[in-house]
């Protein structure tokens, strides 16, 4: 099975993954991105912006995840 088959699309600095999500969302978007806030693809990401969102693409929760959050707060 293939990430398109499980319903993802990654591009360079922006990933989807369609099904439900931790706050009741229908996808999640993933913006990976560098020490310096380029868009990186998500294995070479220092750090990754997360939306959960509806289906209408109203956004329900967005987080950082990164090695270190003070660069989380530039994001």
């Amino acid at each position: 099975m293939t990430e398109q088959d499980r319903g993802v699309i990654s591009i360079l600095g922006y990933m989807k993954v369609e099904g439900r999500t931790p706050s009741g969302g229908d996808y999640i978007e993933a913006f990976p991105k560098d020490d310096e806030g380029n868009p990186v693809r998500i294995e070479n990401a220092t750090n990754v912006v997360i939306h959960e969102c509806r289906g209408n693409g109203e956004i329900l929760l967005s987080k950082c995840i990164s090695m270190d959050m003070k660069k989380c707060a530039n994001q």
